[in-house]
């Protein structure tokens, strides 16, 4: 009887985990500072740097994009087919950092990122 109590809270707790994670766009992620989420958002520009560093700007290009995701020169192996996410609605989770005023991810793991539909 214990053990099948412990079973039922478990899955209780895995339900309230899930749906906690709430999807945000863009527009919201300045609120979401420090926090892990999902965003969701169209991809319009990617550039890569001299250094290796790949910028993915979300919803707008650069100067004008709302949100950036950022991989380092370290991690762009793992993201091989990044330059065919232009145009592409994306759903990226991983924690939020504000820098030079604006909100971004830095991914470090290709599971961070899936293609969605618009």
């Amino acid at each position: 009887m214990r053990a099948g109590k412990i079973f039922f809270l478990i899955i209780i707790l895995s339900v309230i985990l899930i749906n906690a994670h709430e999807v945000i766009t863009s527009d919201k992620a300045k609120d979401f500072i420090g926090k892990v989420v999902t965003l969701k958002g169209e991809v319009s520009q990617i550039t890569t740097t001299k250094s290796n560093t790949t910028f993915i700007n979300i919803d707008g290009k650069y100067p004008d994009n709302k949100f950036t995701l950022v991989i380092f020169k370290d991690d762009a192996g793992k993201f091989t087919e990044v330059k065919t996410w232009e145009g592409k609605m994306i759903e990226v989770n991983g924690k939020v950092e504000l820098y030079k005023e604006k909100p971004q991810i830095v991914l470090k793991d290709n599971k961070q990122i899936k293609i969605v539909d618009k």
